[in-house]
């Protein structure tokens, strides 16, 4: 059921927004290890502050909509996710989809495959949370998807 409502979010979000998507995807799958280290330097702030929001009487409603927010940004992580592998599998068996069917399909394929991962004894854990802090790395590496990110190089022209 999640992958299924997580693909007609991604046909939706695709379908209305390709660029938001698009800019998220690439910043995933060209510069894996920076959104990860983003993703990770994320969670670990924004979950001390939604506990420390919490605290406070006055600030319950605001981390509960921080902790929603949060929320929809590692969804929107899994959709980018899935629009990469919705390409992959599109240039794989050489169908001819239309991009927010694709994204569709690859969100699909990509929950089944994070499920399926899940069930394996040593790594039922680690591999559901590497990908949710990645998705979510890229997701505030490009502003939820507003600008694509571009590494920082020095005066050669190498990425750091």
């Amino acid at each position: 059921i999640q992958g299924i409502i997580l693909g007609g979010m991604a046909f939706v979000l695709v379908r209305w927004k390709p660029q938001l998507v698009s800019h998220v995807s690439r910043a995933i799958v060209e510069h894996p290890f920076v959104s990860a280290a983003m993703g990770l330097l994320v969670g670990v702030v924004a979950l001390v502050l939604l506990v420390l929001m919490a605290f406070t009487i006055i600030l319950i409603p605001v981390s509960f909509l921080a902790g929603l927010v949060f929320l929809l940004a590692v969804f929107f992580g899994w959709i980018a996710f899935g629009k990469a592998v919705g390409r992959l599998v599109v240039n794989l068996f050489k169908w001819d989809l239309k991009p927010a069917a694709a994204a569709a399909v690859g969100t699909l394929v990509f929950v089944v495959a994070m499920n399926l991962l899940a069930l394996i004894p040593l790594i039922e854990g680690i591999i559901p949370i590497l990908l949710a802090v990645t998705g979510l790395g890229a997701v505030f590496l490009t502003r939820f998807g507003i600008i694509e990110f571009v590494p920082v190089t020095d005066e050669s022209g190498r990425d750091f």
